[in-house]
């Protein structure tokens, strides 16, 4: 196939000089522009009855500034429709062309609601959180209580220091989840997701399809390795919805939106690991039963699957324009925003192609999409992609390195191995057992959902006044202590917010917490209360785990790439955290065996470097821009990142030390005036 198809050109533009530049349509003259769209218009849509020439035109004039229009012009609940505008070319400006609805989608798309959205993108959102909640009802249904001594491997969990054969076939058995979730799952899905033309939401309901057969298979198991090949094969199902989910939802989302609502992949699986610990505690004496559980929400994934709809920029780059238009209509309601996010969306997509190509784009030439072969490529020779592979890599390592999944995998496990209810009866241990690992998950699934209201920061140009919302101190407090504590207020709440800062204060609270864990549990069994303050000191892990560690990974891995590299880079960000888990579900029985506070220990130092791993070599994602305008967080390299954080935290001490110093005054009695310093209203 030729790199690319040629059409007739009135003037070549050289669209920018530099891959990295936000907006590719931003040097592009008015003439220009108009002639690339009209020329796209009369090659995709002309004679179809879906966009009008004069749509596409106006929506190619807002692509210049997607996601800032209520910076150009504030919304008008006055404007008068009645009056008929007029498109022409000869107008740069075309926001007087908008109507007062098409302001109102505006306005709600940058709002933090979003059940004012079209029923079609809550529909489509609604899939993928029981996609979410199919992935952690897989991993808590396990039926680990029963199926070793049904199936024959030679396994206590209450024997102290048990070694042999059966403890890693019980290890096998539970990693095989993970290997084939990191090794096949995220390969399939490629392939599977183009070269069939099945899509996203075609994908996930496959992946559904491979999670059903897995949860049936294993349930009807009568030997340990049947188990083990039917866990890969449910395996597989996981580790393509990991990958394919996270993408469609940041393909369908608007920019401002795309960060809270993502918060839904981490919030829904640990409310499937909730519901698949209820599932395991209501159908403790069968386990069998307990692993077809997770063939429920499987199944209603299958039907969900094809109710929502599909992601627009898939469509756009498998060249069906006419669908992706009406897909964007669908998802945004309004006309003229679906014509300038499909302008934009095309715009880009044949720079990237043209780039990867190390030539300059011209949008007078249709470029071709790169095989599969040729993107994993792109992946290691293009600097911006290998420089968000590596921050991928490491937000994803980080997670595993943190010890949650020692909980999340294996807590009934945990439980019962840290021997927290000893002097009870067999039965009553397993229930109590069960019973914290369900508290263990409602912890985690409540809190992720608290990321929600803090992974996009504060506005940065927003004034004190308005970024306080709290009560107004005592009209007795002096101005300057007002101004004090409004100040300090507005920097503890700065603090809070973002992608990366989660991230950080979660693994420095987590590893803290791991840390008193570990004294925790190397006290004798005998002392008094060591029961009641591990559980709650596993309930604080939970919590700071979830909001940070648990909720940004599969987040920042999904936004970081560009659309031509997006599926191959979310692949490999979904390899390293899967295969980071597998080997946890392998060794963790056997270390749990061997000391469960040596083991918290290890992982406390672990989530430590995960903490400076992320702290010198993660760039930051926060602010809601666009997919496509994610380049420029990768423009330098991860060294040079690492060398400016070195920097911010060595001058913060020097000029500590500074001020302390008494300040030499000069003898000269005059000086020379201060001048303010003027600053342009709407500047920093």
């Amino acid at each position: 196939m030729p790199a690319h198809k040629e059409y007739p050109a009135t003037e070549v533009e050289v669209v920018r000089q530099d891959v990295h530049k936000d907006n590719p349509l931003d040097d592009l003259e008015t003439e220009v522009l108009d002639d690339h769209v009209t020329k796209l218009w009369e090659r995709e849509f002309k004679g179809k009855n879906s966009v009008t020439e004069e749509e596409l035109l106006i929506g190619a004039r807002l692509a210049r500034s997607y996601g800032n229009h209520m910076q150009m012009e504030e919304y008008d609940d006055d404007l008068d429709a009645a009056h008929p505008r007029h498109f022409t070319r000869s107008v740069d400006s075309v926001t007087s062309f908008l109507q007062p609805h098409d302001w109102k989608a505006i306005k709600n798309q940058q709002s933090k609601k979003f059940w004012n959205e079209p029923k079609d993108l809550i529909i489509t959102l609604v899939t993928c959180c029981m996609a979410s909640m199919t992935q952690g009802w897989d991993q808590a249904a396990n039926g680990n209580t029963g199926w070793p001594k049904a199936l024959g491997v030679k396994f206590d969990m209450n024997t102290e220091k048990q070694t042999g054969p059966g403890v890693w076939e019980f290890g096998a058995v539970n990693a095989m989840l993970w290997f084939t979730a990191a090794a096949l799952g995220p390969i399939f899905f490629d392939p599977i997701c183009y070269a069939t033309g099945l899509g996203r939401r075609g994908s996930v309901a496959l992946a559904a399809c491979f999670s059903l057969a897995g949860s049936i298979g294993g349930s009807r198991c009568t030997v340990w390795w049947h188990l083990l090949i039917w866990r890969g094969v449910l395996g597989i199902g996981i580790g393509a919805k990991a990958s394919i989910v996270p993408i469609w939802e940041t393909e369908v989302l608007p920019p401002a939106k795309r960060g809270r609502v993502l918060v839904s992949w981490q919030t829904f699986t640990a409310a499937g690991l909730f519901a698949g610990s209820i599932a395991t505690y209501i159908l403790r004496d069968h386990w069998q039963s307990q692993i077809l559980s997770g063939g429920l929400p499987a199944l209603i994934l299958i039907v969900l699957a094809y109710l929502g709809c599909e992601s627009p920029r898939w469509l756009i780059v498998k060249e069906k324009h006419l669908e992706a238009f009406e897909t964007l209509v669908r998802l945004r309601k309004e006309r003229v925003l679906a014509a300038e996010e499909f302008c934009y969306i095309y715009f880009q997509i044949q720079t990237e192609r043209a780039f990867s190509r190390k030539r300059q784009p011209d949008f007078n030439r249709y470029e071709d999409r790169e095989g599969y072969t040729g993107r994993i490529a792109r992946v290691l020779t293009l600097g911006r992609n290998r420089r968000a592979g590596f921050a991928t890599a490491i937000v994803m390592i980080a997670q595993q390195l943190s010890g949650i999944n020692i909980l999340a995998f294996l807590a009934t496990f945990f439980f019962t191995v840290a021997r927290l209810a000893e002097s009870r009866s067999d039965t009553t241990k397993q229930k109590m057992n069960i019973a914290m690992s369900i508290g263990f998950a409602a912890a985690n699934a409540v809190f992720s959902a608290i990321a929600y209201f803090f992974i996009e920061p504060l506005p940065v140009d927003t004034s004190i006044n308005d970024l306080t919302n709290d009560p107004t101190p005592p009209e007795a407090m002096p101005d300057k202590r007002v101004k004090t504590w409004q100040e300090r207020h507005t920097k503890l709440r700065q603090l809070l917010h973002g992608r990366r800062r989660l991230m950080l204060i979660s693994l420095a609270g987590g590893t803290i917490t791991l840390a008193i864990l570990a004294g925790l549990l190397s006290l004798s069994k005998d002392t008094k209360g060591k029961s009641g303050a591990v559980v709650t000191f596993v309930i604080v892990f939970a919590v700071v785990y979830s909001f940070g560690a648990g909720s940004v990974p599969f987040l920042y891995s999904a936004e970081v790439w560009p659309n031509e590299a997006r599926d191959v880079g979310m692949s490999i960000g979904v390899f390293w955290n899967f295969m980071g888990a597998g080997l946890l579900a392998l060794f963790v029985p056997q270390g749990l065996h061997w000391s469960s506070a040596r083991l918290f220990g290890i992982f406390t130092g672990l989530s430590a470097v995960g903490f400076l791993l992320v702290f010198f070599f993660v760039p930051g994602t926060d602010r809601a821009i666009s997919l496509e305008e994610m380049s420029k967080r990768f423009e330098h390299s991860l060294y040079h990142h690492a060398f400016e954080k070195g920097k911010q935290l060595i001058p913060s001490v020097a000029i500590e030390i500074k001020t302390k110093k008494k300040p030499v005054v000069s003898s000269e009695k005059s000086q020379a005036p201060q001048i303010p310093e003027l600053i342009h209203p709407g500047t920093q």
